[in-house]
């Protein structure tokens, strides 16, 4: 390997047992580095490597007594494959007697099961030809997703119109929507009626097939085999399961009475112990499978035998059902309530102190052929009427007739005089309506009708106008008041309304709500976690391992809680362990598991809402190959990105950390080149970061936050610093090529400096700075490590890489616009400086970091 020249530097302060120094000599030792050291420290700065770090396991595991050293075979970390059914029939599991202190009306007591091999028939592998290719996921998917794209079709173009409307809208010739879309291709493809079209039912009708064929292929086999009692009598088959242990001095009854406190199904047989809880989990997909499968059924059953219409009637008139109703298909069966008749008994509207509608109301009442009333109900919108499975629902209204009276003439009673509709006329818009009362009997062909004209915007009030158009006056139909209009005494009696309906008829309707409300329960029932524990006598100690379908790391909490593995008496090997000197150059025993990316936004910031809004990736230690013992909570660190540089390009320091035993999180916030973000409100950032670690879910639970080092690479390095000096939960630094002030931030209250606040830091606050010796325009040389060295008054170690590029500590630089601006070392290669880097975040962390 290619040498290094590193420069080893921390305040001379006296040092007992090992040292950082002794630890990177090693690391030189192996590397052919070069190193220079300078002075002593008073405290332990990190935790020596007394051994070359060529070992090739990070602890090394001795087992007394036969004088033989060995790896742990214990357990192994990953997850068991699930076994297949076919594998599960032929497994037998059988009653035994169980110990006096066991026997309880809490346990259930196995019964004798006898797996029965399944014969492959020509009529079964006929049946699999087909499943199989239906239950594909990839299918499956391609179905919602073309389900999916033809219900955003039917949502932009309008459904069911009349053929007029599509030719008006999308002509032949002229302007095309989108260029090409014209009524011929609408009514091609079915576009007017996609919901009913052939390959939409069809699509449907393969949907329902491909989650029936996944339930009987796979889920269904899945619940029968998490039913069988599946007993591990022997160690070997401890070793793949996630979460294992040994129990010293302990009874398998103890195990099972600890379980049954956190509702464990337990089974025992012959020395061995299998439990459960939460097959609900395993039974909530099938739930989930049905509820669809039931929903599309409603739907394709309202397609199919569905009737829709719509209704303009006038008050105190009736009209049979049956001739507002349109069959969507010929096979529609006409619903129960279809022979009735549905009167309209008033109409109204109420309005708001400023005159805008408020709200309509239909008084409707629904009475069978000979006029007896069958229902009577008040409707407005979002208040349909339900009769016989018909749906009415208020959506419109409109001014039938004009009564006047003429007080004074030859004409008794009311007169009705027919509204129409203006809309348009004169520019008016909105509702507009008009009547006209003629004044002459015949008027000529040549001369202009004389009468009186009649508009009503609303129900409140009439406008008159005289024969020559003259404005005479406004009257409401409630005063009763009478106006003189060319002579003529005339009197508002009313306003003949006619209220609006649309109507329709959808026998799948209670199966589209059955489905959907099985579809919420089921899904909120899948995340319930299917858990399974083993057990198994093993002379005077207890061998117990699990494993659970999701949520590992609460699982594995609960596992250390009830079985009180923190104990002395407790081991996670096969006996008395010792422990050789950890190598920080390589993995740690534990296994870094990475959650789920999650996004968190800041209620503190004083900035926009975009740049209060971060990314959080987080990695949580998980029992790994080697047996070892793992104090929780796990001490809290925290990744700050570079300027402009992604969370992810510091993957290899979180995975490094969460090996040794470190909760890790790392951010990206929203920054921009021109308007970077200011260093407060990033420290706010990171402040309430901590807070979001201590509660949510499952950080909260493996995570110490008042236990927190703060690691940062360039100007995450200066966030890292400045939050770190008014946090006290924060215990330790790493800083990875610190910047300070700079010409692209220079110093102001927003922008304050990072080293002055080191400097006056009354914690003393210990500090590692890993500095690149070639930081060019990216990491000035008068603003970067060594100015944090400087200032730094508690106990510091400094590591120089001289060579080293300021982007050469990330693990791609080429995957950042910054790479093309920060220069790269020519004499080191980026992997040497990752590895020299994690090396020492990792001795430094172990060194200072409370446990």
């Amino acid at each position: 390997m290619v040498g290094m020249v590193l420069d080893m530097q921390h305040v001379s302060r006296g040092m007992t047992g090992t040292t950082v120094s002794s630890y990177v000599t090693s690391t030189r030792q192996s590397h052919g580095m070069r190193l220079r050291g300078v002075g002593q420290c008073r405290r332990t700065c990190c935790r020596a490597n007394s051994s070359s770090s060529s070992s090739s396991s990070p602890r090394s595991l001795k087992k007394k007594g036969k004088g033989q050293t060995r790896q742990d075979t214990a357990r192994r970390d990953g997850y068991r494959d699930a076994p297949s059914l076919s594998d599960d029939i032929d497994n037998t599991a059988s009653s035994s007697q169980v110990d006096d202190s066991v026997r309880s009306n809490a346990y259930n007591t196995g019964q004798n099961t006898v797996g029965t091999r399944v014969s492959n028939t020509p009529l079964s592998a006929g049946m699999k030809r087909v499943l199989k290719p239906l239950a594909n996921l990839r299918l499956a998917i391609a179905e919602l997703a073309s389900i999916s794209a033809l219900s955003a079709v039917g949502t932009v173009i309008e459904q069911n119109k009349p053929a007029e409307f599509y030719v008006q809208q999308f002509p032949e010739q002229g302007n095309k929507v989108l260029g090409f879309l014209t009524y011929k291709i609408i009514f091609a493809l079915q576009l007017d009626h996609i919901y009913s079209a052939n390959y939409f039912l069809g699509l449907l009708a393969l949907l329902g097939g491909s989650l029936m064929a996944c339930t009987a292929t796979t889920q269904l086999p899945m619940v029968k085999v998490a039913q069988r009692w599946r007993f591990k009598a022997s160690e070997s088959g401890y070793q793949n399961l996630p979460v294992a242990r040994r129990i010293q001095d302990a009874r398998l009854s103890d195990v099972a009475t600890l379980l049954m406190k956190k509702n464990y199904q337990i089974f025992i047989r012959d020395g061995a112990l299998y439990a459960f809880k939460g097959l609900g989990g395993k039974l909530a997909p099938i739930g989930v499978h049905a509820s669809m499968i039931l929903t599309m059924v409603g739907i394709v059953l309202g397609i199919l035998s569905g009737f829709s219409g719509t209704a303009m009637i006038t008050e105190g008139e009736s009209t049979p059902f049956s001739s507002l109703l349109q069959p969507s298909t010929l096979v529609a069966i006409p619903p129960k309530g279809s022979s009735s008749l549905l009167k309209v008994d008033d109409f109204r509207i109420s309005y708001r102190p400023d005159g805008s509608v408020q709200q309509f109301f239909t008084d409707v009442s629904v009475e069978d052929e000979a006029g007896r009333t069958l229902m009577s109900k008040t409707i407005s919108v979002n208040q349909p009427l339900r009769f016989g499975g018909i749906t009415a629902y208020q959506t419109d209204w409109s001014m039938s007739a004009l009564s006047i009276s003429l007080p004074g003439s030859s004409k008794e009673g009311n007169i009705l005089l027919p509204m129409a509709p203006l809309k348009g006329v004169g520019g008016s818009d909105g509702k507009l309506y008009g009547s006209f009362l003629p004044l002459e009997a015949a008027p000529t062909a040549d001369s202009t009708p004389k009468g009186i004209s009649f508009l009503a915007k609303d129900l409140e009030s009439v406008v008159i106008y005289d024969s020559s158009g003259k404005f005479v006056g406004v009257r409401r139909p409630t005063s009763k008041k009478p106006i003189t209009v060319d002579g003529v005494d005339v009197v508002i009696q009313n306003i003949v309304a006619s209220s609006g309906m649309e109507l329709k008829s959808d026998p799948g309707i209670p199966l589209v709500y059955a489905g959907f409300g099985g579809i919420c329960i089921t899904t909120v029932l899948s995340y319930l976690s299917h858990s399974q524990v083993w057990g198994m006598q093993s002379g005077s100690s207890v061998v117990v391992g699990g494993k659970t379908n999701r949520a590992l790391v609460g699982f594995q909490v609960e596992m250390d809680e009830e079985l009180d593995t923190n104990s002395p008496s407790t081991s996670r090997g096969a006996g008395p362990e010792e422990f050789e000197v950890p190598n920080y150059g390589e993995q740690g025993p534990l296994k870094a598991v990475k959650l789920p990316r999650l996004e968190h936004t800041c209620t503190t910031c004083n900035t926009s809402a975009d740049r209060c809004r971060i990314r959080i990736s987080a990695w949580v230690p998980q029992q790994g190959s080697q047996a070892i013992q793992v104090q929780r909570p796990f001490p809290l660190a925290i990744i700050t990105p570079g300027f402009l540089i992604s969370a992810d390009q510091y993957t290899s320091y979180a995975e490094r950390l969460a090996s040794w035993g470190y909760a890790v999180v790392a951010y990206d916030s929203v920054q921009q080149a021109l308007d970077p973000s200011t260093d407060l409100a990033c420290v706010d950032l990171l402040e309430e970061l901590i807070l979001w670690c201590k509660t949510s879910k499952p950080m909260g639970m493996v995570c110490d936050t008042d236990n927190v080092m703060l690691i940062g690479h360039s100007r995450g390095a200066k966030i890292s610093t400045l939050a770190a000096v008014r946090d006290e939960r924060v215990k330790s630094l790493c800083l990875i090529d610190p910047v300070d002030v700079t010409v692209y931030t220079p110093l102001s209250n927003d922008f304050p400096s990072a080293t002055d606040a080191l400097s006056h830091d009354r914690r003393n606050i210990p500090v590692c700075i890993i500095g690149g010796g070639n930081g060019g325009d990216c990491a000035p040389s008068e603003s970067s490590f060594d100015l944090y060295y400087r200032s730094a008054r508690g106990p510091a170690w400094q590591t120089i890489v001289e060579d080293a590029g300021h982007l050469q500590f990330i693990d791609n630089r080429s995957a950042t616009a910054m790479g093309l601006v920060c220069q790269a070392g020519r004499s080191i290669a980026d992997s040497q400086v990752e590895d020299v880097t994690r090396s020492i975040m990792v001795a430094w962390a172990e060194s200072v970091m409370e446990r």
